[in-house]
């Protein structure tokens, strides 16, 4: 058969017959490509999910990683502080020859216990090591009572 012949009634059944059925193999074709998509666009976006909640925990692990960090290094440096008044509480309770320098030791501890008061409450770093939480007023530091009082002992609000 040629470009010229004619066509006949079967060729046109036949040409029709296998047009038909191509369009129908790339509907289907289609079809399953678009749920072949579907699915793993389905997957991925779960994915995509899962990796946002990831982030967060990683993002709240790092956070919770250099404040356990802080504290180590704060608890250390406390620790260290408490070896220094151990040293020097023994120190000023050997025996010497001469007078013993009493005054110099209560310096020292004293020093050493401001030192570690201040490590611990004073850093501006949660969480207070004393066990004092910021929501808890500042007694040392509270004016006395008299002077929140008004004219006339009445208080102010």
């Amino acid at each position: 058969m040629s470009v010229l012949s004619n066509i006949t009634r079967g060729d046109m059944t036949s040409a029709t017959l296998f047009s038909r059925l191509l369009e129908a193999q790339q509907r289907q074709a289609e079809l399953k490509t678009r749920v072949a998509s579907g699915r793993y666009q389905s997957k991925i976006n779960s994915s995509k999910r899962e990796v946002g909640k990831w982030r967060t925990v990683k993002d709240d692990i790092a956070t919770a990683s250099s404040q356990i960090h802080d504290n180590l290094c704060r608890i250390k440096s406390m620790a260290s502080r408490i070896e220094n008044m151990i040293l020097t509480v023994n120190k000023a309770g050997q025996p010497t020859e001469g007078t013993t320098n009493t005054d110099g030791y209560s310096a020292t501890f004293d020093s050493y216990l401001k030192g570690l008061a201040k490590e611990a409450d004073s850093s501006g770093k949660p969480p207070n090591l004393l066990g004092k939480f910021g929501a808890e007023p500042d007694l040392q530091n509270r004016p006395p009572r008299h002077h929140r009082l008004g004219a006339g002992g009445i208080r102010r609000q």
